[in-house]
């Protein structure tokens, strides 16, 4: 028991910074796993339904309010395909670029709009199908690029001085699927934050709204 307590206790003690305060020319970095999966996965090999991957998200501050953010990431992605009683769901391994725009709601809470890119890796694996291997359907596991749109909702949690740590839900909403195809996906970010540069010829944020000129 007094183990516990001296570890909670160190726990809290980490708590101490002050979350995400936008300062015009901020540079932060983020890395960990991604958890995702998409919406209608329905085969006889549940374990394949969560994926896991990896990102690296650099955001740079350009106001009081928020920045520019640009990731990439390693995913496995399946597609589902279904056709009246058939399914096909083929996986393949994709970088996703995205660039976008993040806004701060207040220290610990973020909404962000990114446009990604992305780009396979190889040929696609055939997860399940009840289609004939002679006759499977097209499927966007087979194209070389993809785009579309990546919504966020982010919750940082401040660590001990430059650090932090992120919770980050997000929800992919691919424009290029086929017909009859669910491409799109949603999952959470688990990331590691740090505050590589505070400030560079930029000024630092109002301490209050009388310190805004007009």
């Amino acid at each position: 028991m007094k183990r516990k307590l001296i570890l909670f206790s160190l726990l809290l003690i980490g708590f101490e910074g002050r979350g995400h305060t936008p300062n015009r020319g901020a540079i932060h970095a983020s890395f960990g796993p991604v958890l995702f999966r998409s919406h209608n996965i329905s085969t006889r090999e549940p374990d394949r339904t969560t994926n896991v991957g990896f990102s690296l998200v650099a955001e740079g501050d350009v106001d009081y309010n928020g920045g520019l953010e640009i990731g990439f990431s390693y995913l496995r992605q399946p597609y589902t395909l279904r056709d009246g009683l058939k399914v096909n769901i083929e996986e393949t391994k994709r970088i996703y670029a995205t660039i976008g725009y993040r806004h701060w709601i207040d220290s610990y809470h973020s909404l962000g709009l990114l446009f990604f890119s992305s780009y396979s890796m190889g040929d696609p694996q055939v997860i399940h199908t009840d289609y004939p291997m002679t006759d499977r359907p097209d499927s966007s596991a087979q194209d070389i690029a993809e785009y579309g749109f990546d919504f966020s909702a982010q919750r940082e949690i401040p660590l001990r001085g430059r650090w932090s740590f992120v919770f980050d839900g997000r929800y992919s909403l691919s424009l290029t699927s086929k017909k009859r195809e669910d491409s799109n996906f949603y999952g959470v970010f688990f990331a590691v934050k740090y505050l590589f540069q505070n400030k560079s010829k930029g000024i630092e944020p109002p301490q209050s709204l009388a310190e805004i000129e007009l």
